[in-house]
């Protein structure tokens, strides 16, 4: 009838018009324009991406996807923050964590000895070298420590670790060596350098809770003072040097130095212009003699020369630094001392010294 061939009819142009809009969606979303392709290139590293490279010089991460999150519950995660090392913090609370960075391997193996001082471990470095650390704590305790350098990065990273113990405290733990207790109390010996070994024994007992051996706290001090003074060879090995700074501030002075076979120091004199001339010009003819043990770690003898002037009050001449007061070095220093001030036979002149008592 025309009834059913009005609907069959309707019903085809519906059926067309719906697969013709079924395809217009389809090529828009297979089509992106060329806009979205350009932002898809430069679209920056997402937050949650690993700090951590998968390389064995780094420490490593699960990034794989199989947890079953979207990717936006991924970009939600919080970015993992590097752990690095304050040397300067509360050591006394110090902890090593995974993943904690340091600037070198000596902070690193400084750090290992603080921490086993400071909690009184035993730990030995089973492994030490300039890029990896391996430490453990005494036989049948789980505590370990590995470290190593991070290829790319030139920082070290910890790479292993059992932060558990399952040790007692000692007292005498290996790691308060002699070098490590010269460098901690090196302020206070500069300050004191005449300190008791028992004085030291009390601070390392209160402030760090260990009590290293009295042979090793002699040696700690030997080690501080040597930083302090320097050896004898250093100084010695300076004494041109500062002769040949003499005799560029003070050109008419008279600085001599007496060597033994070896270079093995013999003499030393200083006699400044200013003095001379001052002694010479302002001070009678009279010239007192006198030697003095020197009472330091060198020791030596000073011998010297002095003089009065108008106040009747000592004027300084010249001295010289002897190994020993003797008569070979007495004359070493009078023939200097004669032809400085021009002295030939010793007429007019008066010469006071205490060699006859």
């Amino acid at each position: 009838t025309n009834d059913e061939e009005y609907l069959q009819a309707r019903r085809e142009a519906l059926n067309s018009r719906q697969s013709t809009d079924d395809g217009d969606a389809n090529m828009s979303f297979a089509q992106p324009s060329s806009h979205h392709e350009a932002d898809d290139n430069n679209i920056p590293a997402r937050d949650n991406e690993s700090e951590y490279e998968d390389s064995e010089g780094n420490v490593n991460t699960d990034s794989s996807s199989g947890d079953g999150l979207s990717d936006d519950d991924d970009e939600a995660r919080p970015k993992k923050k590097k752990i690095v090392y304050d040397g300067k913090g509360d050591l006394q609370t110090f902890q090593f964590q995974l993943g904690m960075r340091f600037e070198t391997i000596g902070q690193c193996r400084k750090a290992v000895q603080n921490y086993a001082i400071y909690n009184g471990c035993n730990i030995s470095f089973v492994r030490s070298s300039s890029s990896q650390i391996e430490a453990r704590c005494e036989v049948g305790c789980p505590w370990r420590l590995y470290t190593s350098l991070i290829k790319g990065e030139g920082s070290v990273a910890v790479k292993t670790f059992v932060s558990s113990h399952s040790c007692h405290r000692d007292l005498n733990t290996k790691q308060a060596t002699a070098s490590w207790v010269a460098g901690e109390y090196l302020p206070m010996i500069r300050k004191k350098t005449k300190m008791k070994i028992s004085d030291l024994e009390d601070s390392i007992s209160e402030k760090y809770g260990v009590q290293p051996s009295r042979w090793k706290l002699y040696k700690a001090k030997t080690k501080a003072l040597k930083l302090l003074r320097g050896t004898e060879e250093e100084h010695y090995g300076i004494l041109r040097r500062y002769i040949a700074e003499l005799q560029r501030v003070d050109r008419n002075g008279k600085f001599q130095l007496k060597l033994e076979s070896g270079s093995v120091f013999k003499c030393f004199y200083v006699g400044f212009s200013a003095l001379r001339q001052g002694f010479l010009q302002g001070c009678r003819p009279i010239i007192g003699l006198d030697g003095a043990f020197l009472k330091t770690f060198l020791g030596g003898v000073l011998l010297c020369a002095v003089g009065k002037d108008g106040n009747n009050q000592i004027f300084p001449l010249a001295w010289a630094v002897v190994d020993s007061e003797n008569e070979s070095n007495w004359k070493w220093f009078l023939d200097i001392l004669f032809q400085d001030l021009g002295i030939s036979d010793g007429l007019g002149w008066t010469f006071i010294s205490d060699q006859q008592k």
